[in-house]
């Protein structure tokens, strides 16, 4: 295995704003030649970086999650009576 194909040499870090128009350039070039591919893999790639800059809009994980009325740990209920 060379050098530039070694595992150990693969950097893993958050982008930059200097990546962004590689990234969306590199994308593009790649689903370029696709059949299956509408010409909207960079448009993708920007709306979910968009979206994780935006607040999550769920209730934190510590916070019961309300479904049918009922947070977690509630008894299921039949006909407005707790079952049990």
């Amino acid at each position: 295995m060379s050098a530039a194909t070694s595992p150990t040499n693969i950097l893993i870090r958050d982008e930059t704003e200097a990546d962004i128009t590689a990234i969306s350039e590199v994308t593009a070039a790649a689903f370029a030649q696709m059949e299956i591919s509408n010409q909207t893999e960079h448009f993708i790639v920007e709306a979910l970086r968009a979206a994780a800059l935006t607040p999550p809009s769920a209730p934190p994980a510590d916070r019961p999650r309300r479904r049918g009325g009922r947070g977690r740990g509630s008894p299921p209920r039949r006909r407005g009576r707790a079952a049990g």
